[in-house]
C-alpha cells in the first residue's frame, strides 16, 4: 500500500485513503508513461494534474506518489534538477523503462 498510515486511521477511513492514494499513483504513472523520456519534477506533475486533470493534489502526495513509483521501479529519479516554484532546485524523474 501507497498510503502512508501515520495518522492511525481504521477500518473505512483507511480503504477510503488506500483507494485515494492509488488513484493519485496512477495519474502519476500515467503522466509519466504517456511522456516516455520526458524529464519531470514534482512540481511540473502537480501543474500537469491541475492543468490536464483538473486534480488540486498537495505537493506532498505528488511527492509520496513519486517515491512510491520509484520504490516499485517504474519511476527512476535522475540526477538532473530543474529550478522549482520557490527558487530551489528539484531533482527530475522519468518513466523507468
Amino acid at each position: 500500500m501507497s498510503y502512508y498510515n501515520t495518522t492511525v486511521l481504521k477500518n473505512e477511513e483507511l480503504r477510503h485513503a488506500w483507494t485515494k492514494t492509488a488513484k493519485q499513483d496512477e495519474l502519476v504513472l500515467a503522466i509519466f508513461v504517456l511522456n516516455k523520456g520526458a524529464l519531470f519534477t514534482p512540481y511540473e506533475i502537480q501543474n500537469i494534474l491541475r492543468d490536464d486533470y483538473d486534480k488540486l493534489y498537495p505537493i506532498t502526495s505528488i511527492r509520496r506518489a513519486i517515491n512510491t513509483l520509484t520504490e516499485r521501479e517504474a519511476l527512476e529519479k535522475t540526477t538532473i534538477r530543474k529550478k522549482g516554484p520557490f527558487g530551489a532546485t528539484n531533482y527530475c524523474w522519468k518513466y523507468k523503462e
